[in-house]
């Protein structure tokens, strides 16, 4: 398969051809003058300023920049070009930087389509390490993925929370008053009073005894003569 569209025979009587037979399988980069047709696999990345053609039995898995790029195999990565085209059983997988796409009945694409720009090619090796993680194979759910996980950001935001304040200690609380109680009375029913001297009792008789001769008055004695 040459790098012949329709309508544009005359672009392929340009610079040589590198073909990379079926069988022949590399890894790296490859960089070319000229055009390049692979009916092999590559696994890297591809720079040229010419054209690129994907045969039937051809396969590539990584970054390439070309002017046209012609797939009639299999492409997955980031793709920045011209043009490009998809013929019948043609696949690209992956994201595509082109002014110029054309699918053909038969051809398949499954990814991101942009207008086409001029990508560094550090960004576009980064470009296609994210596409390979999206366009991969789907494989299996597993028990790991069924099981939910817990967010990071949720823990983050529950550590954003502010803390609560610390609990304060608990104050003890008054004592009751105790009220003074009047002393309980003997149970004898004696008081606190002084008990009388018994001493003190005969001088006391002896003043009430003195006391009636202050107002003692002496009676007129009578005299009674009789008769003889």
């Amino acid at each position: 398969m040459g790098l012949i569209g329709k309508g544009d025979k005359s672009k392929s009587r340009g610079p040589g051809t590198t073909v990379i037979c079926d069988g022949t399988r590399l890894v790296g980069e490859l960089t070319l003058e000229s055009n390049l047709h692979l009916d092999g696999q590559i696994k890297g990345t591809i720079v040229s300023d010419h054209d690129v053609s994907i045969g039937h039995t051809g396969r590539f898995e990584g970054n390439i920049k070309a002017h046209r790029l012609l797939v009639s195999g299999y492409v997955e990565g980031v793709i920045d070009c011209a043009s490009l085209e998809i013929v019948a059983e043609g696949r690209v997988f992956g994201e595509l930087h082109s002014d110029d796409f054309i699918i053909e009945a038969g051809g398949q694409f499954l990814g991101e389509s942009h207008p086409r720009r001029e990508v560094p090619l550090a960004a576009l090796q980064h470009e296609g390490s994210q596409a390979s993680q999206l366009t991969g194979p789907a494989q299996p759910e597993s028990d790991s993925e069924a099981t939910p996980h817990p967010d990071p950001a949720a823990g983050a935001a529950t550590r954003a929370e502010p803390e609560a304040d610390p609990p304060q200690p608990e104050r003890p609380d008054p004592a009751p008053r105790q009220h003074a109680e009047p002393p309980p009375d003997d149970a004898s029913g004696t008081t606190d009073e002084p008990t009388p001297d018994p001493e003190d009792e005969p001088e006391q008789e002896a003043d009430s005894e003195q006391e009636p001769s202050r107002h003692f008055r002496p009676q007129p004695r009578q005299t009674f003569w009789g008769r003889r």
